[in-house]
């Protein structure tokens, strides 16, 4: 096995941990989720006073959806890593595998190191050679 392709492996491995950590990660909003369903159930309370659009009301729905929307963004991030790995590993997708590899650059410290490292031997020609001739064999 050539050096390329051992670079890409080891690009797969480490996109699989990285995607994994992301996952982990964004599951830690579930803390606030769990506050703030505690606290709807005091809702109907304040509605029945009149307080329709009360401090406490807008607190506890704030406290569901920013939760539920940091989940699923970080989700969908840590599946986007993982698929750019399984892209990598079949060599399928350079542009998509090149994008995904900025994006993560985002995601310090561990997404910055990975993305570079993936920019970086993504431009190589002779990588370039290697997706092509995958897509060639598809064809």
């Amino acid at each position: 096995m050539n050096d390329n392709a051992r670079y890409l492996n080891l690009l797969y491995i480490f996109h699989m941990i990285v995607g994994g950590i992301a996952g982990i990660f964004s599951c830690l909003p579930l803390v606030n989720l769990s506050m703030g369903l505690s606290a709807i159930s005091d809702i109907p309370k304040s509605m029945m006073r009149g307080d329709v659009f009360s401090s406490f009301t807008f607190l506890s729905i704030m406290f569901i959806l920013l939760p539920i929307g940091i989940i699923v963004i970080g989700w969908m991030f840590a599946i986007a890593v993982i698929l750019n790995g399984y892209y990598i590993k079949k060599r399928h997708w350079h542009t998509y595998c090149l994008v995904i590899g900025g994006v993560e650059s985002i995601f310090m410290p561990f997404g910055t190191i990975l993305g570079i490292f993936t920019i970086i031997l993504l431009t190589k020609p002779e990588i370039k050679v290697l997706f092509d001739q995958e897509k060639n064999l598809l064809n």
